[in-house]
């Protein structure tokens, strides 16, 4: 939340080179590392999810760490890893649903949307924690209504 106020505030000198993004791109990889244990009983797909985004995290914080396109390109796949598993289970309509908010974020992020992009792309999140509740609640069985 600090790097989006202080973005939105034009307090940084440089938004991209800067250790609140940093900080805000690992809690995402740290999400993502959660949200992968939550959404399969496989041991084995868990610990190679949390490999993969602790070295994405490692890339954020090298002393040659990842520009622009790795970066976006490491959260795609450290989201797309805890979808897998939704879509082996079958659960395409919640695994399609996620994938088509996911992939609406960085459209609006290039269009900017008049200074909104980042603000509207944050909203589409919410159409993908709205399909990975339900797929998680079709996984355990609860009902969510």
């Amino acid at each position: 939340m600090s790097y989006h106020f202080q973005l939105s505030w034009r307090l940084l000198e440089d938004a991209v080179d800067c250790v609140p993004r940093k900080l805000d791109q690992t809690f995402i990889h740290l999400s993502c590392i959660g949200t992968s244990i939550g959404m399969t009983t496989d041991i084995i797909w868990s610990a190679v999810c949390c490999l993969l985004n602790i070295y994405f995290i490692s890339r954020l914080w090298a002393k040659k760490e990842a520009q622009m396109l790795e970066r976006m390109i490491n959260i795609g796949v450290g989201v797309l890893m805890y979808g897998i598993p939704v879509l082996a289970r079958g659960d395409v309509w919640h695994f399609v649903g996620g994938a088509l908010f996911f992939a609406t974020c960085p459209v609006v992020m290039v269009l900017r949307l008049g200074g909104w992009g980042h603000s509207v792309m944050h909203l589409m999140l919410g159409g993908i924690t709205y399909n990975v509740m339900r797929a998680h609640a079709a996984m355990t069985n609860v009902s969510l209504a």
